[in-house]
């Protein structure tokens, strides 16, 4: 898969025409629907978000995770998921910078989290659209 990709890439830097590159963020779970991340790409190591606004795929508000979270009669519980479609897979590849074995996805949340809150993300996944 990963050839597949890098090889769908540099066709699309000939054709001008670049895949569509999704992330999922799935069976996102807690107790606090005013929560809020910024989901970053490739950030370098120990770097600070604010200053790769090019890495930033998106934004995530956790509206109505509690609910999502709980288990009844009518529901499983799984949480919510959130799928964000980005272009930074694009860039970094034309950049020479991509790393088809590895992608960071690094979650900055906007404002400080409690314990309390209990967030999780049960998957992250990144996949591929092609043209």
């Amino acid at each position: 898969m990963r050839s597949k990709v890098s090889a769908s890439l540099t066709e699309a830097a000939t054709t001008g025409e670049p895949d569509r590159v999704f992330l999922n963020l799935e069976n996102v779970r807690g107790l606090s629907d005013a929560t809020a991340f910024h989901v970053y790409v490739a950030l370098p190591k120990g770097a600070d978000p604010a200053k790769y606004p090019e890495r930033l795929a998106g934004s995530i508000a956790l509206f109505g995770v509690r609910k999502a979270s709980l288990t009844d009669e009518e529901h499983a519980g799984k949480g919510l998921t959130f799928v964000l479609v980005t272009k930074i897979v694009d860039a970094l590849h034309l950049d020479n910078a991509l790393d088809v074995s590895a992608l960071d996805v690094r979650i900055v949340p906007v404002k400080p989290v409690p314990k309390k809150a209990k967030i999780s993300i049960g998957r992250i996944s990144i996949f591929r659209q092609g043209v």
